[in-house]
């Protein structure tokens, strides 16, 4: 793992420098507070950045990938133990960081010990291969500098493809289950049918993740499961395109905490049935785009499906017989 920022302008180092201070200083803030001594002697290890500013000839001009329209710092931050949410919360800190007028770009954060992303390198968790093999170290206060992570061997196409499908086989029917539902309350409580299809969007992109990377990011937003997935595939972007996507997404995203928080929350029918339309789009695709990575597995590789995303689109988006069932689909 690289520790050398020198490629990046001074101001995106100043702004990388700012960020690795707060967040040692704020972690070891919010441990004093903590209830017990193992939680007092917590501390960060390691501060690691990934992401396009991580790229080696990163330069202003260079295409990043969809979920990186915008440049944003991507920061992992290593930890000897995780503090309770009642004293550290991840979220709370990328807020004062991207509120604090001292950084160019967004800040997102993760948080991790060593032992458990060892443990899901090991498992097969492969969204931290290019976090392993691609990042740059900002901080390092352990000993074992450079060499964080194992290297254990890649699991091959035979055993993604058993572990992609179990995954698949539990959380997209989980995602139709939840549409089913959706329509239940479809004309008894808007509201509830628009919690329900939140959920129902965020197991489609679960599945999706879990086939493709192995992984599924708990405790995130619906936007962070959103641009994951779409950095992998750009063509989950078309789901949500135009103004009307681009307003239909933001209400799935508010649905999530408004119905159970907001007592003014209100979603008229109209736009109810807009996010059915917009959900179900995401299901056919999500469902079409995992079956041509099981393919690709199956026949022993490990690349991306070799299929123009125009193809993709026109197959799925334009085909009105590629209708999906609330039974559980085989793979």
């Amino acid at each position: 793992m690289r520790n050398d920022i020198s490629h990046l302008p001074e101001e995106i180092q100043n702004d990388l420098n700012y960020i690795s201070e707060f967040l040692v200083k704020d972690y070891e803030v919010s441990a004093s507070n903590g209830s017990s001594s193992k939680q007092n002697c917590a501390n960060i290890t390691n501060i690691i950045l990934h992401g396009c500013f991580a790229e080696a000839r990163w330069q202003p001009d260079t295409e990043v990938r969809p979920a990186e329209e915008v440049y944003s710092y991507k920061i992992l931050i290593l930890v000897t133990k995780i503090l309770p949410d009642t004293i550290y919360q991840i979220q709370e800190v990328e807020g004062q960081l991207n509120r604090s007028g001292e950084v160019e770009h967004s800040v997102e954060v993760q948080i991790q010990t060593v032992r458990k992303v060892n443990k899901l390198l090991k498992d097969g968790y492969l969204v931290y291969d290019q976090i392993r093999d691609r990042g740059i170290l900002l901080y390092n206060n352990g000993a074992k500098g450079r060499n964080l992570f194992h290297m254990p061997h890649q699991p091959n196409a035979a055993k993604h493809y058993i572990r992609a499908r179990d995954h698949f086989e539990r959380a997209f029917p989980l995602a139709r289950s939840c549409l089913s539902g959706a329509e239940f309350f479809r004309v008894r409580d808007h509201n509830a049918a628009a919690f329900m299809l939140n959920i129902s969007a965020e197991q489609a992109y679960e599945a999706f993740l879990l086939v493709h990377i192995l992984y599924y990011p708990y405790s995130r937003t619906l936007t962070d499961l959103r641009e994951l997935s779409e950095s992998i595939h750009q063509e989950l972007q078309f789901v949500w395109a135009g103004r009307e996507g681009r307003q239909s997404f933001f209400k799935l995203k508010s649905a999530f905490k408004g119905p159970r928080y907001t007592a003014d929350y209100m979603i008229t029918r109209i736009e109810l049935d807009r996010l059915f339309k917009y959900v179900k789009v995401l299901h056919k695709l999500v469902h079409y785009i995992c079956q041509l990575k099981f393919e690709e597995l199956k026949a022993g590789s490990l690349k991306k499906p070799d299929k123009d995303w125009l193809e993709i689109i026109g197959e799925v988006l334009t085909n009105p017989k590629r209708e999906l069932t609330n039974e559980h689909e085989t793979i």
